[in-house]
Formats: C-alpha cells, structure tokens, sequence
C-alpha cells in the first residue's frame, strides 16, 4: 500500500479523537460544564491545540520514514487506478485491515469505508449535562483553522495515494447507546457545511 493512506487516515482521526476517546478531554468537558459552557469552549480549545501538537510531531517523524510525495505519485500513476475508494481498499485488502488495525489502537473508534467516503465513529459518553458542551466545543474545534488544514492536506494524501479523487472524511460521534450526537464532513477543500 501506499503508505500515505493510512498515515493520512490515522494521523487525522489521532488530530480529532481527543473529543470522542481521550478521557482526559471528557473529563475537561464535564469539570467545565459545571463551572460555565464559556470554560468548556475553552477546555475543548486548549486540548485541540496540544493533541494537533502532538500530531504534528509525531507526522514529521513518519514523514521522514515513508516515500516522498512524487515517489508516492510515482507508484501511484504504475499502478490501475480504482473507481472508488471503496473498490481501492477491496482490491488491496492488506491496506484496508492495515487502515483499521490502527484504528483499533484509539479506544472508541471504529471504521468504514463507502464510495469515497471514510467513516470515523466515535463513541463518546457523555450525560444529558454535558451534551450540549460537547457538541459546542467538538463544532469549535472541527471549524478551526488547524483542524480543516490537517484535514485537507490528509483528504490530499489519501487521494494521491489510492488514485481516487472526490474523497471524503465522516467523523460521526455517537453517545455510548449509538445515538449521533454531532457528524462533520471533510473533503479536499475542507468542511463541508450543509445549508
């Protein structure tokens, strides 16, 4: 597989796991519901930045360990392109259960691919108090400037890698019973806001 795709992938469900799996950040959320929704904003907000930190970090140092993007457009262009990303993963098995082993690592977090479409759910426990923080502040962070550039720039890979373009990111979370709480789309050039 190319790489990429799966870096792409987990790099950025890793940038937005923390409002659906770090329990750190639920607890962060639920202190700040009960002091005020302004602290909870402003909870959800500082663990954006230190988990994008994070990632970032840890994306150099992969970067550094796998094929350059015109190596990777290289591969890209010798090998038969799929219709779909979905046709892609079911041509190259091996890169899809790659793709979800890794996702299994993030506690919570489970994976599908449709189409074009790779689906991140998350599951997240939240009570009736803390629900609507946690959407106001999952909102915030996924509208932010280095959570839709993350985004973008992985969406890119991912089309680059498997040869497919159109391709889109899902990040559904969903209370501990399945119930959707919150869903945000990304594509190549960032959110999409449903009017």
């Amino acid at each position: 597989m190319k790489k990429n795709i799966v870096i792409s992938a987990l790099v950025l469900a890793s940038v937005l796991a923390f409002t659906g799996c770090s329990k750190d950040a639920q607890e962060a959320v639920e202190t700040a519901v009960e002091e005020t929704a302004v602290e909870a904003t402003e909870a959800v907000e500082a663990e954006v930045a230190e988990v994008a930190e994070e990632v970032k970090e840890e994306a150099a140092a992969e970067e550094t360990a796998t094929e350059s993007t015109e190596a990777v457009a290289e591969n890209t262009e010798s090998t038969e392109t799929a219709a779909t990303l979905e046709a892609y993963f079911a041509a190259n098995e091996s890169d899809y259960q790659d793709l979800k082993s890794a996702a299994e690592a993030t506690e919570g977090l489970t994976i599908d691919v449709a189409q074009n479409t790779i689906y991140y759910y998350y599951t997240v426990d939240v009570t009736e108090e803390t629900r609507e923080a946690f959407i106001a502040g999952a909102t915030e962070a996924m509208a932010g400037e280095d959570a839709v550039n993350n985004t973008i720039t992985a969406v890119h890979m991912t089309e680059v890698g498997s040869g497919v373009n159109g391709v889109n990111f899902v990040y559904v979370y969903v209370d501990v019973e399945g119930n959707e709480l919150v869903s945000f789309t990304f594509n190549s050039e960032g959110l999409v806001v449903e009017e």
